[in-house]
């Protein structure tokens, strides 16, 4: 027999007969994965935040918004000269 029919055979065919204690183990199991998704998905929530807490909070922030005030101001005196 080889080593795929056995793989099948034991997969498959006897998987209706697990003993409670099988079954038991089984659902600790998806409580730890319930555990690990939770947790994991908290951390990915915390990592957003802090992304964009980190990308807000840059050095060159005020330099921009100077800038766009001047630019403003000359297209404005382009627009509607003295």
């Amino acid at each position: 027999m080889s080593a795929l029919c056995r793989c099948f055979i034991t997969k498959f065919v006897t998987e209706g007969t697990k003993s409670y204690a099988d079954s038991y183990r089984h659902a600790l199991n998806i409580r730890r994965l319930n555990l690990v998704f939770a947790l994991s998905s908290v951390a990915m929530v915390a990592v957003c935040f802090w992304a964009v807490k980190q990308d807000y909070d840059k050095s060159w922030r005020p330099f921009q918004q100077s800038g766009r005030v001047w630019d403003a101001a000359l297209t404005e005196e382009r627009v509607c000269p003295p």
